[in-house]
């Protein structure tokens, strides 16, 4: 049996097995937002070589703006693969479980916080290419363009490098966390405390439950939402035994 600090064998061993899997689905989505990139770029110069120029403004911009959601999104695939073999590598290392759990979790921490910047950054940019239609404000919006969009596309970046190590770490913290409880190394956290605690479970303990969002989100897939578990219905209680 492991400390709660370090694995046993068996969850060593599980969390070994379950790291190319996770490797090869991150191959396969660099591959395609890749692609997706590659396409952008080729619209983009195809746009400028065929179209005229009084409708050449949109297709250019969808194009660009496919180039670089994919390109930022490629920089979490590298995060990721980075977190990955952080994994390997450490998955021996008597402290291993802490460290995990606490990674994951300030990695999504850091994802959030900075998807928040990147989002009033957005914002403060559309602001700023309005403003100038006051010509009051377009000294100070000539001022605040510049850094807004450096500051968006820097959180931006950040963000996805934190999301990236959070999808790297977060499903092998969840399965150690499985394993410990399964093993009886602890105790879950449903036991320990009333459900009205759960939410001041420290970031690092407790693993978050969904992806940050930011407002590049849109040109991403949409996932499904899962449906919320309905409480079973409670047994009737016998009926009396008649007199």
């Amino acid at each position: 049996m492991a400390s709660s600090d370090a694995l046993s064998a068996n969850t060593q061993k599980a969390v070994l097995e379950q790291l190319p899997a996770q490797h090869q689905d991150n191959k396969k989505s660099a591959q395609r937002r890749a692609l997706w990139m590659g396409a952008g770029v080729v619209g983009f110069i195809a746009a400028h070589a065929f179209l005229p120029v009084a409708v050449v403004a949109i297709p250019s911009f969808v194009a660009a703006v496919v180039v670089g959601v994919n390109a930022f999104r490629l920089v979490s695939n590298a995060s990721r693969a980075l977190a990955l073999h952080g994994v390997k590598k450490d998955a021996s290392n008597s402290d291993f479980v802490p460290k995990l759990k606490q990674k994951a979790g300030k990695a999504m921490e850091r994802a959030a916080k900075l998807n928040k910047i990147s989002n009033i950054a957005f914002f403060t940019v559309i602001g700023a290419i309005v403003a100038p239609a006051i010509p009051v404000l377009a000294p100070l919006a000539a001022i605040v363009y510049p850094l807004a969009v450096t500051t968006m596309f820097a959180a931006w970046g950040a963000s996805e490098f934190a999301t990236g190590t959070a999808t790297g770490t977060k499903p092998t913290a969840k399965l150690v966390y499985d394993r410990q409880v399964a093993e009886g190394v602890i105790r879950p956290a449903e036991d320990i405390l009333p459900p009205a605690a759960q939410p001041a479970i420290p970031a690092h303990l407790a693993l978050p439950a969904a992806s940050p969002k930011s407002i590049f989100s849109i040109f991403s897939r949409r996932q499904p939402k899962e449906e919320a578990q309905r409480p079973a219905p409670k047994a009737a209680a016998p009926a009396a035994p008649k007199p």
